[in-house]
């Protein structure tokens, strides 16, 4: 007979996941991920028996609690959950996910409300950060009715203000985690400078033009382009292998980096935009924009010299706004000065977010077995 756990699945910003209170849940983390693999239907290309949407954007895992910290009032792990791999990426973290912490958390009774916005401190278990949500409420509720619109998602919803609290070194302790603004790598095709930036997550940003392409090319054109995603593939590798020799990330990172670190191809913007990018996760090329990524490109375009800012117009860097496949996404910056040098002192990225459902999700009985009955409902 198959067991239940009680879970809801919740849209974030252009993402969907399943959202799993960690009170529920068994003790060892090993046996976490075998639930999550078989909620999912992982490993399997359609993730038929489960879940998951085959694709990486609807294949996430949020895993939420009381946090005994503080300063903070829910804790949120994030989880890339595999399609083809049975395994789960903890290495980043997700904005658009992170959009529907907040709602999730005062839906579910885990903060205290208030009327007509609670805000919501949220302490990133993946990077260690804290985000601010600032999520509208009524009638003790997450709003979901709004006239606030975003790239990627049909229809008007609640504006949920997200704000990423100094995001820099969210990976690797670094904004830089190079030691400077452009690294040259020695790819297969030639020497391609990129600019390495740990901001929200760590993306490796290359000038689009460099690969012969242009920063708003179609996705799937860019797909289709072997030569291209195999350069992409090599700059993981490569910019993986050099954050190693630098010292800046053990082996076990560099590993988990080699294949699935953020790469973004940046030019100038169109449709009224700063700048325009394309986000290629491995094998795919986002349909949106990453709210991390938006955060990362930020804190590039405001630091001198980096790869970005070849296509930056004159501006004064604390609000940028990036062309994306599905429309526009806009990021505002804090920014400080100390000893000489910008701080960013926070990133806030505005974004909506929805309960689509909630009830008991079924998985195979030996998957639990074992577990306390305390944890896991029958």
């Amino acid at each position: 007979m198959d067991s239940k756990i009680p879970g809801v699945l919740m849209r974030g910003g252009t993402s969907k996941a399943v959202f799993l209170r960690r009170d529920l849940l068994p003790l060892q983390p090993e046996r976490i991920d075998a639930l999550i693999l078989s909620i999912f239907g992982s490993p399997d290309r359609r993730q038929i028996d489960g879940l998951g949407g085959a694709d990486p954007l609807t294949s996430k895992v949020a895993i939420v609690s009381r946090s005994s910290r503080s300063d903070t009032d829910v804790d949120y792990t994030f989880g890339q959950v595999g399609i083809d791999e049975g395994s789960i990426n903890y290495a980043a973290a997700c904005g658009n996910i992170a959009a529907a912490v907040g709602p999730f958390a005062i839906d579910e009774g885990l903060v205290t409300v208030t009327e007509p916005v609670t805000r919501v401190r949220i302490y990133n278990t993946n990077t260690g950060k804290m985000i601010l949500a600032d999520v509208p409420v009524a009638d003790g509720r997450a709003c979901t009715e709004g006239d606030f619109a975003i790239a990627g998602v049909p229809g008007n919803a609640a504006e949920i203000a997200l704000t990423f609290l100094d995001p820099g070194g969210s990976i690797t302790g670094q904004l830089l985690p190079s030691g400077r603004p452009r690294s040259l790598l020695p790819l297969c095709r030639g020497d391609l400078e990129i600019s390495l930036i740990d901001a929200g997550t760590l993306y490796a940003f290359v000038s689009a033009a460099d690969l012969g392409v242009a920063a708003d090319s179609d996705p799937i054109a860019i797909e289709n382009d072997r030569e291209i995603m195999g350069t992409v593939t090599d700059i993981r590798r490569q910019a993986a292998e050099h954050l190693l020799a630098v010292g800046i990330i053990d082996g076990a990172l560099a590993r988990r980096l080699s294949k699935a670190m953020k790469v973004a191809l940046v030019g100038a913007g169109t449709n009224g935009a700063d700048l325009s990018a394309r986000i290629v996760n491995p094998g795919r090329v986002h349909r949106a924009f990453a709210v991390t990524g938006a955060v990362a490109l930020g804190a590039a375009a405001v630091t001198p010299d980096t790869v970005v800012g070849r296509w930056m117009p004159a501006s004064d860097g604390s609000r940028l706004v990036i062309a994306h496949p599905s429309g526009n996404i806009d990021v505002t910056l804090a920014i400080s000065e100390e000893a000489g040098a910008r701080h960013i002192d926070g990133a806030t990225v505005k974004r909506t977010a929805r309960r689509i459902m909630e009830g008991n999700i079924y998985v195979r009985a030996s998957v639990v077995a074992g577990e306390p009955m305390a944890r896991v409902a029958t």
